[in-house]
């Protein structure tokens, strides 16, 4: 284990979970000073040197860029799939939000490994996101110096089930926000600054994955909302978490209180 994963492991296990509105992990310093430097400048370049890829994520009228690093292999781009690629990495996330975290197997996470540029003024429909991710991860790399205030605004917003928006995940240098995404595990954001630069990867199971949408989708390839619910039942009764506890009707509960009503778990209202 290098100094730079020794760090990462160090700050992830001296970080404790935040409970609300979800379960979540806010951690600041995730890198060492030296390779956050290297993996911003990286990050830049590719701004400005690659061609970027639309992100057709919400609907028409946003469309932000990004770029994949998923077949990126420059020295800084490999010590990042290194590091989150080690057991020890993810039985560090995976303990913080799973129960029997040894069980989530056939975890991938190089498959969609990507730098994301968001332009001011956008705001990103609230969501869950989907089943197959057991964990989702976005780190923060600000390219220019900006205020407190617009760090809480363009943080990751996290909503509670009453879809009221709580901002406790700040658009800082060197820091990420990670959450296990569930039927109320609401999030999204909005920019305030012409340069909202993140990286965002997944912990993903490999067959969730591969059957995701086969199964969410109506015989006219419209999405089921309810397939989609079943496949969150299914999953957390599986992989059961923390936050839910070993009683499974919480789940049921939760499910029946979910306001998941459009593609991929997004809440259209």
């Amino acid at each position: 284990m290098n100094l730079i994963e020794k760090h990462v492991l160090q700050r992830i296990n001296d970080t404790n979970i935040g409970v609300y509105p979800f379960y979540y992990l806010y951690i600041e310093n995730i890198f060492t000073d030296d390779f956050y430097e290297k993996l911003k400048k990286q990050m830049l370049y590719y701004k400005y040197n690659s061609l970027l890829q639309d992100r057709n994520w919400d609907h028409p009228n946003f469309i932000n860029k990004k770029y994949h690093l998923t077949n990126i292999n420059d020295d800084t781009i490999t010590v990042v799939k290194n590091i989150f690629n080690s057991d020890k990495i993810k039985q560090a996330f995976l303990e913080k939000f799973y129960i029997e975290y040894t069980k989530c197997d056939k975890i991938v996470f190089e498959k969609d490994l990507q730098f994301v540029f968001t332009e001011k003024d956008k705001f990103q429909r609230i969501h869950t996101d989907i089943p197959a991710q057991y964990l989702s991860v976005v780190f923060y790399l600000p390219e220019d110096e900006i205020s407190v205030e617009d760090e809480l605004n363009n943080g990751t917003i996290l909503y509670d089930k009453n879809l009221q928006p709580h901002k406790v995940a700040k658009f800082k240098n060197n820091s990420l926000c990670c959450f296990a995404p569930h039927f109320y595990s609401y999030h999204g954001f909005n920019t305030t600054i012409n340069n909202r630069n993140t990286m965002l990867f997944f912990y993903a199971n490999e067959d969730y994955l591969t059957r995701f949408y086969d199964n969410i989708n109506n015989e006219n390839g419209d999405m089921n909302v309810e397939n989609f619910k079943n496949i969150i039942e299914k999953k957390i009764t599986k992989y059961k978490l923390i936050e839910y506890g070993l009683d499974n009707n919480k789940i049921i509960i939760e499910k029946e209180r979910c306001k998941i009503d459009g593609l991929n778990g997004r809440i259209m209202d």
